[in-house]
């Protein structure tokens, strides 16, 4: 193996608990604007790592000393050291075990749309290929013996190396997703080699094209009420199709998303506007202002007034609902 880290890149133990809801959902803290982290994880326990989990995020397993078997639903697959591992997201998976003297492994997670979003061309939903390719008929792991793991080795270090210098800055940033987008394009050009997986990249792609009017339809509409009927209409479907479809395009529900978009747009009229956040919330769509403090709150991991205070720390305290404004002299 010839994947190199940097000195300033700590390992830590895999303590992932206290991040987990009921049903194994792995909400991590995640930056909105960059939603990308890599972790480097060391393993106390060989046959108890990690306690089983999902997410919405997309994710990479790099084991760099141990082997072991990795658990993705009802799939058990063997890893050595050097493997790259491309997870199942929304399937309940973990670290089954990991033996060894040192137990270390890295993990690149980010969210499909810092790679793929409204707007992209649709080749960039090829990078995405190998994380929606999970049949029986591949293997989702990159193998000692591939032709593209010396490739694969040299972009994560040049990766590591990018993000051990902070992500704090927009070119910091833009290093990171360019190594990130080599790591998957070389994913990609493995997987293709399957006819599975050229058959599911045309599916994406025949998603992303039927999907795009709607996709369109919520950025211009998101304050509106849109039901999940509406949307299954818009792309002449019945909606228990439409959810299945929706989620296999996007990674994620259709309610998620939308509120995903309402909030990211009511973040920007808190920073750009002096709307109070009541009506900030009726703007985006959700009436109920404990409702989108709940949400805002989960989203953004503080509540609306403290990022209004954050982004606009000289703005006015928002005019209580209700209130009536004082008009400016002038």
């Amino acid at each position: 193996m010839c994947i190199v880290i940097p000195r300033s890149l700590q390992f830590e133990p895999c303590v992932i608990h206290h991040w987990l809801d009921p049903t194994g959902r792995y909400d991590a803290p995640l930056d909105r604007d960059f939603p990308f982290f890599v972790k480097l994880y060391s393993f106390a326990n060989a046959h108890d790592p990690c306690p089983p989990n999902w997410h919405e995020r997309l994710e990479i397993f790099v084991p760099v000393a141990g082997d072991g078997e990795f658990r993705m639903g009802d799939r058990l697959l063997p890893f050595s050291a050097g493997d790259i591992v491309v997870v199942d997201n929304k399937k309940l998976h973990r670290t089954e075990c990991i033996n060894g003297r040192q137990r270390r492994a890295i993990v690149v997670s980010f969210l499909p749309e810092l790679v793929y979003n409204l707007g992209s061309p649709l080749c960039d939903v090829t990078y995405l290929t190998p994380f929606y390719c999970q049949v029986p008929e591949i293997d989702p792991v990159v193998r000692d013996g591939a032709p593209c793991r010396p490739s694969l080795h040299n972009a994560i270090t040049r990766l590591l190396r990018c993000y051990a210098d902070g992500t704090g800055t927009p070119a910091a940033r833009l290093g990171c997703k360019t190594y990130l987008l080599e790591i998957l394009y070389h994913l990609a050009q493995h997987f293709s080699f399957a006819e599975v997986a050229r058959s599911e990249c045309l599916l994406q792609q025949q998603r992303a094209r039927r999907l795009g009017t709607l996709l369109e339809h919520l950025s211009l509409n998101f304050g509106k009420k849109i039901s999940v009927a509406d949307a299954a209409a818009l792309v002449g479907m019945s909606e228990s199709r439409f959810m299945r479809y929706f989620r296999a395009a996007t990674g994620m529900t259709f309610v998620s998303y939308l509120t995903h978009i309402r909030l990211n747009n009511a973040a920007k009229m808190l920073k750009e506007t002096d709307l109070n956040i009541s009506e900030v919330a009726d703007a985006v769509g959700i009436g109920n202002q404990s409702y989108f403090d709940r949400q805002f709150r989960a989203e953004f991991r503080v509540t609306p007034r403290e990022y209004r205070m954050a982004v606009r720390p000289q703005a006015h305290a928002d005019t209580p609902a209700g209130e009536p404004r004082l008009a400016q002299a002038g």
